[in-house]
């Protein structure tokens, strides 16, 4: 009996040792597991880092490749004659063995950065270039190394600036006749303001937004006793709000000779080509036989039935209507030197434009004539339809998009309002390079105008007829903007407090929209440098 115990006793025993090596065995094997997890774990970590710090040294090189193209292409524009290529040697635009940069500490990276020029494209509106890069880079953490190669295309441009951009532009900041433009007190512009001429200042005029003249000084009214200084203000007599600065000295920003550009976007050419449109062009490009002058009359330029051109006026067009039926579609009638007139309907929902003779002929052709209506002389009247009691009807339909242009005057003699400002996509420029703009005598009070308005002729202005005399017609209410070549007067104020013509409300037009074909500045602005990859991949 006490044997038989003996050898259960021996039983037990041993298997509590097996058991026990077998915990000591997994245990073993749980530990091993473990720190072969946590290696694994930890080398791809380091492994990961070590690619993340590649791709940051990629993003390093195009931060670099980008910040050198910026800074290059500013000062290549900056001394830019205003013709031929901004950038005269794009082969050599960057440096010949590229870029070399790292970063030194844990994780670090070393990048080389190499750029070939592939192409560029000289437009009318804008200029640009492009540079293939090829980028290698490698990460090291905790001396695990990855590297990464990357290739695309950098695109180095600059785009022609529109003068719709400025509230107000003027070549010679005086009144024909050499009279001064004092911006008084009184003066509140949300807008940039430039002028290629001298400004003067008096007390505290206001100015939301950028402020630029070529000459590197302004003369400040000190009470009565102008001085020019090479300053922003004058002393506590004169201190005009800056909000956006002011900047003496800029380049010239030459106004536009000519109308050639829009006659041809009217005719159906093409807008890009400057020079003058002969009498062979103009009959070619209407479909008309014969020699010589093109008959008087309205023409929308068409071939096969489909709009190809804006509408020509061949001559004066002693009224030029602008209107918005109940289906927001854009009319214009159109009555022409021989007092026949011609109505244009625009259906933007349909893609149609419908033309209406003045025999009552009517033909509809497929698309929307472009947005520019020319005049080869004078536009006695511009207007929108009359006022309804006090209210304004809008001229201008919704999707219109249109820019006026006439090779003399233009006279407006009526409102030319939106009819959705705010939320629409309409647009209007009026332009004249030979001509004047004028306020008309039949011109209501309070008169509303929604666009830009442009007189780049020598001397030519933007004015008011018979300012000096009558009664005070309250304010012209321009949202948009006004470019001329001097400061065209708009009325008069005595000591009595007695006043003719009209005041100013000149708000600019921050949507963003340029009327179409409307005059391009000759400088450009530069861009923001754009990277592009096309490839990327581990080495």
């Amino acid at each position: 009996m006490l044997n038989h115990l003996r050898k259960q006793r021996g039983t037990v025993l041993v298997a509590a040792l097996l058991v026990l090596t077998g915990i000591s065995l997994i245990l073993v094997a749980v530990s091993l597991t473990t720190v072969m997890e946590k290696t694994s774990t930890v080398r791809h970590k380091t492994s990961s880092r070590a690619l993340y710090a590649a791709d940051s040294g990629v993003e390093a090189a195009k931060q670099v490749m980008t910040t050198y193209a910026q800074g290059v292409l500013d000062s290549l524009n900056a001394v830019w004659a205003g013709n031929g290529a901004i950038i005269p040697n794009p082969e050599g635009f960057f440096p010949a063995n590229g870029f070399t940069l790292s970063n030194t500490g844990d994780p670090s990276y070393s990048v080389t950065a190499t750029l070939a020029f592939v192409d560029s494209s000289l437009q009318y509106n804008s200029q640009a270039y492009d540079y293939r890069f090829d980028v290698v880079s490698t990460g090291d953490y905790n001396n695990s190394q990855r590297g990464v190669s990357t290739e695309g295309i950098l695109r180095v441009s600059a785009t022609r600036g529109s003068f719709a951009d400025y509230l107000i532009f003027t070549d010679t900041h005086l009144v024909p006749g050499g009279y001064d433009i004092w911006f008084h007190t009184s003066g509140y512009f949300d807008g940039r303001v430039h002028t290629n001429d001298e400004y003067k200042f008096a007390y505290y005029p206001t100015f939301l937004d950028n402020v630029t003249s070529v000459n590197g000084k302004a003369v400040y009214y000190n009470g009565g006793s102008p001085v020019e200084l090479n300053a922003d203000f004058n002393g506590t007599n004169d201190v005009p709000n800056f909000y956006g600065g002011f900047n003496r000295g800029v380049p010239r920003i030459d106004l536009p000779a000519n109308a050639f550009s829009q006659e041809r976007a009217a005719l159906g050419g093409n807008p890009a080509d400057m020079s003058p449109v002969t009498d062979s062009e103009r009959r070619t490009m209407l479909g008309l036989g014969g020699s010589g002058s093109v008959p008087t009359g309205v023409y929308v330029p068409n071939s096969g039935g489909l709009v190809t051109g804006g509408i020509y006026i061949s001559g004066t067009a002693k009224d030029v209507n602008l209107s918005v039926d109940n289906q927001d579609h854009q009319i214009y009638s159109i009555r022409d030197s021989n007092n026949d007139i011609t109505n244009v309907e625009l259906d933007f929902d349909n893609n149609a434009t419908v033309v209406t003779a003045p025999d009552g002929s009517v033909t509809s052709y497929s698309g929307i004539s472009r947005g520019v209506l020319y005049s080869g002389g004078n536009i006695n009247s511009l207007s929108g339809p009359p006022r309804s009691g006090n209210t304004v009807v809008p001229a201008i339909a919704s999707k219109a998009q249109m820019t006026v242009v006439a090779a003399g005057d233009v006279v407006i003699q009526g409102d030319l309002a939106s009819k959705n400002f705010d939320g629409g996509e309409s647009i209007l420029g009026v332009f004249t390079s030979a001509g004047d703009i004028r306020i008309g005598n039949n011109a209501p009070d309070e008169l509303v105008v929604d666009g830009f308005v442009m007189a780049s002729g020598t001397q030519k202005v933007f004015t008011v007829d018979n300012y000096y005399s009558g009664s005070y017609r309250g304010q012209v209410h321009l949202r948009g903007g006004m470019i001329t070549n001097y400061y065209g007067a708009f009325g008069t104020f005595s000591w009595d407090g007695s006043m003719t013509g009209y005041g100013r409300d000149f708000r600019y037009d921050r949507r963003g929209l340029i009327p179409p074909y409307f005059p391009l500045t000759q400088r450009y602005s530069t861009d923001e440098p754009d990277p592009m990859v096309l490839a990327w991949r581990e080495n």
